[in-house]
């Protein structure tokens, strides 16, 4: 037989996605009746004496002889038994098994010694040994729920690290794997709950429905949900409404929707066959003006650089059909959260030059003090002499800030708006036994110039900086204060696919609670620190200087990052623009209006009358 293939190695940046765990139907145990045949029961020695009588005489004999047989060899295995060969072959066999048990003792030894695996199993033994106990021996048995306690107990363990480093349970790791591919089996719809239903309790409300999939079988953006395949969910969480619309592509769903300006009380009935939906990350492309193309960019994917790629060539084809040649590009990156790491390599291929190094990331999976970098192998789509803008503000980040810092460091085109968030971490995702999955941080990300992104530092305190080496005078180096990021206020709203979505009558003003760039405030020795001996001011700061985290040392004070043209780059976290655009400010009352979703109702009530108006 061939040899088994080698375990799979880690790949770097490259987001790894556990493939979907699909239940198996259980075998029915129904079916056709059978029974089995009687087991063979052992002769009685009247019976043994009453076949040997009347088997043929050559049996009879062997029979006969048997036990005389038996006896003979015996003697003689007894007559050639060496004592001395025998207690040698034991006492060989003790010290083979022995030195072979001294091997794999000293090679487990050497195993768990190594990079600290004693340690981590002691510990996973006693995180086993404590659910157990609470299992065994809780007050209350019936509040003992042991997924409840793992996960919580995991993912209480990984937010000491940093806010990206989760624990994914199988249905969490599913919704991250189609945030990440762009794909699930579903009917394409965008549901939220509404809190202002006229009958006085929560439903479930389509927020958008996409063309090609719902929205063709009749669903429309402001139905309100009523039943699903003859079941009425009211009172029923959104997430569960999701599962229930998602299957397998082929089959089909009933949904009872009611729809404003149908007739009272009557439900509307449709039937919608799933599909593989196809989440796509151009919203919109279109021309702003003769001359000026403008492309929407919501997130990156998998397949992000080929949907981008395919908006910028219809673009460029009205330059046949118009005679207008497109002589600048808008790329529009607001309130775009990021994606994978592999697509933002794709999508700054399509724009700057070949050969350009497009960003580069460090961290120990690589190897002590190795990096990774990505350079453009393909000429770029947008041609040299077309103008690009590209659009940000302060939910920029991740892969988003990735595409705007090459635009930026290389002077392909200006960046307008506000800073970006400032997110310059890079996570694998390792599938896990049961479908589960981890989220970890590996890397940290550099863009052309040599800035790290990064705007929170989440190192931990230096601990072995002890009272004998610390500066007399001086604060304690601690980490970096991390600003979590604040929860969105209004409906909640989940899309089917598992994005967080909403129309732009449903989403809450930019400064009505949504996240803002973090503020990075170090902390370390004070050199102005009155006293103290000079000597172990300095080992203390030559100490923090060869423990510093990457974003300490992108954002070291009098550093000087500069662009291909020698431009001067602004850092301190995030990405700065080039032209400081501020937002709109929003009043009270519209902000009002934004959280009752005012404005998405209006519209659903004034397009059943005006569908197939133009703009």
């Amino acid at each position: 037989s061939p040899p088994p293939p080698p375990p799979a190695k880690r790949s770097g940046p490259k987001l790894r996605l556990a493939p979907a765990r699909r239940s198996q139907p259980e075998p029915s145990l129904r079916g056709p009746s059978f029974s089995l045949p009687p087991l063979p029961t052992s002769p009685s020695a009247a019976e043994i004496r009453a076949r040997l009588a009347a088997a043929p005489a050559e049996i009879r004999q062997a029979a006969l002889h048997a036990p005389g047989k038996l006896r003979s060899g015996l003697a003689d295995a007894i007559a050639v038994f060496n004592p001395g060969v025998f207690a040698a072959g034991f006492a060989s066999a003790i010290i083979a098994v022995a030195a072979t048990t001294t091997v794999i003792a000293n090679e487990a030894t050497a195993f768990l010694s190594e990079g600290g695996r004693g340690e981590v199993l002691e510990r996973a033994l006693l995180f086993g040994a404590i659910l157990g106990d609470v299992k065994e021996a809780y007050v209350d048995g019936q509040a003992v729920d042991l997924d409840e306690l793992f996960d919580t107990g995991v993912n209480a363990m990984l937010a000491t690290l940093d806010p990206y480093t989760t624990y994914e349970d199988a249905s969490h790791a599913e919704d991250l794997s189609t945030r990440t591919s762009g794909r699930y089996g579903g009917i394409g719809i965008t549901i939220g709950a509404d809190e202002s239903d006229p009958t006085g309790s929560p439903s479930v409300l389509v927020l958008s429905a996409l063309e090609g999939y719902a929205y063709d079988a009749g669903v429309r953006p402001g139905d309100r949900i009523v039943r699903v395949d003859g079941l009425p969910i009211g009172g029923k969480p959104v997430d569960e409404v999701k599962t229930m619309l998602r299957g397998t592509p082929g089959t089909e769903v009933a949904l009872s929707l009611q729809r404003d300006g149908a007739a009272q009380g009557q439900a509307v009935e449709l039937l919608v066959q799933r599909r593989e939906v196809r989440l796509p990350d151009v919203s919109l492309s279109t021309l702003l003006a003769p001359g000026t193309g403008y492309v929407k960019l919501d997130g990156f994917s998998e397949g992000t650089a080929e949907e981008l790629a395919v908006a910028l060539l219809r673009l460029f084809e009205t330059e046949r059909v118009t005679g207008e040649r497109v002589e600048s590009l808008v790329l529009d990156l607001r309130d775009n959260p990021g994606g994978l790491l592999d697509a933002a390599v794709g999508v700054a291929q399509l724009l700057v030059p070949k050969g350009t190094d497009i960003v580069s990331t460090e961290g120990r999976v690589y190897g002590e003090g190795a990096t990774l970098n990505y350079r453009s192998i393909h000429p770029p789509l947008v041609p040299a002499s077309t103008r690009l803008v590209v659009l940000v503000n302060g939910n920029t980040a991740s892969a988003a800030e990735i595409v705007t810092g090459v635009v930026q460091d290389t002077d392909r085109g200006v960046v307008v708006g506000e800073k970006t968030f400032g997110k310059g971490l890079v996570q694998v995702v390792e599938p896990l036994p049961g479908g589960r999955s981890l989220k970890l941080t590996v890397a940290k990300y550099f863009t052309p110039s040599g800035r790290c992104i990064q705007a929170i530092s989440y190192a931990k305190p230096q601990k072995a900086l002890t009272k004998a080496t610390q500066p007399s005078g001086s604060p304690a180096p601690t980490a970096d204060p991390a600003v979590p990021p604040g929860a969105t206020p209004g409906v909640p709203i989940t899309n089917q696919g598992g994005r967080q979505s909403a129309p732009a009558g449903l989403r809450p003003p930019h400064d009505a609670g949504l996240p803002s760039p973090p503020v990075l405030a170090a902390a370390g020795p004070d050199d102005t620190g009155g006293g103290g001996d000079a000597e172990a001011r300095r080992r203390a700061d030559a100490f923090l200087r060869s423990r510093e985290t990457f974003t300490e040392r992108s954002m070291r004070a009098g550093e000087v990052f500069t662009t291909a043209n020698g431009r001067e780059v602004k850092t301190g976290g995030g990405i700065a623009p080039d032209v400081q655009v501020s937002a709109k400010p929003v009043g009270v009352l519209e902000r009002s209006l934004l959280r009752q979703g005012a404005f998405f109702r209006f519209a659903g009530l004034w397009l059943p009358g005006h569908e197939g108006t133009p703009r």
